[in-house]
């Protein structure tokens, strides 16, 4: 998979162009899942103790990392299998980080799952648990 980014900025009453190309590494790949149409290139799963019984979950995103609603559409895709992740390994916070083909990434950030069984976080939380 390649992603392109462009972006123009005017100067001086002309435009000047900035392009960015970058190629997924399938190599750090460490599983895939189909979601519908859909596969996601997962490039960590893992549980960790500290600073609670959290799971760590990376992933190549398809979206730039500007576009937030493409962001939101994936997570809710994603959302029913990286529960079920969480429910069996009985993690009671997920840290979620999204990685781009150009080097760049956002997160961690982090859903809690409080004590009535609901997933909430900062940058985005699941419209259905």
């Amino acid at each position: 998979m390649f992603m392109m980014h462009t972006s123009a900025v005017e100067i001086d009453g002309g435009w000047m162009g900035h392009f960015q190309v970058g190629r997924c590494a399938l190599s750090e790949v460490t599983d895939t899942w189909s979601i519908g149409d859909w596969t996601v290139n997962v490039l960590q799963s893992y549980d960790e103790d500290h600073p609670s019984d959290g799971l760590w979950f990376t992933y190549a995103t398809s979206c730039a990392l500007e576009d937030r609603v493409c962001h939101e559409r994936e997570m809710e895709a994603l959302w029913p299998r990286l529960s079920a992740v969480a429910d069996d390994r009985k993690a009671t916070s997920i840290y979620i980080t999204l990685e781009d083909c150009l080097g760049g990434s956002i997160g961690p950030f982090q859903l809690e799952r409080s004590p009535d069984g609901t997933w909430k976080g900062g940058l985005w939380s699941p419209k259905t648990n």
